[in-house]
């Protein structure tokens, strides 16, 4: 497996060439068995979030080095991970709670939990003993301006919260 990074790096050019073709396929990987399966069980269409993460999970495998990064400690990621899980499973929690406008059942919130741990397994990334791994999604702490920050929190429940106003109009006019 070193080998094939190891060639991957030789040239920017191929290592983007890699990264796309990496993150199409796991992307895909997932979506098409979902998509299919979603015709006869409408619950599966859920699971159309995992492929959102092949983009990320293929960043994650490409910058893997093999070099040990000293100072990391296990605890530091331990509670990254344990924190971004809380606060993605709270918004997958009050995502499906809010468009489905039903009482979620235990297994649904157990499954919504587990959805949650790929978003916090990437984001604790940033504190990898491997070095590239670690350099590469360490940009996920980097400060930027506060406004950045307001417009990526507020702007997706915005739509969200659109989305949905359009849809009660739309189905009061039926």
């Amino acid at each position: 497996m070193g080998r094939v990074f190891g060639y991957l790096h030789q040239s920017l050019r191929t290592e983007c060439f890699a990264y796309l073709i990496m993150a199409f396929a796991l992307s895909w990987t997932v979506w098409i068995p979902v998509l299919l399966a979603s015709r006869t069980h409408e619950q599966l269409g859920d699971l159309l979030v995992l492929g959102t993460f092949g983009p990320s999970v293929a960043a994650i495998l490409l910058s893997y080095r093999g070099v040990r990064t000293p100072g990391s400690k296990l605890s530091a990621r331990l509670t990254c991970f344990g924190l971004t899980l809380l606060l993605s499973w709270a918004v997958l929690v009050a995502h499906a709670t809010l468009w489905d406008e039903n009482r979620l059942s235990f297994g649904t919130k157990l499954l919504l939990l587990l959805l949650s741990a790929i978003p916090a397994w990437i984001v604790s990334t940033a504190f990898s003993r491997d070095g590239g791994i670690r350099a590469t999604m360490r940009s996920l702490f980097t400060p930027r301006p506060i406004a950045w920050h307001l417009v990526a929190l507020s702007l997706f429940p915005a739509i969200l919260l659109h989305l949905r106003l359009f849809m009660d109009l739309w189905e009061e006019k039926k």
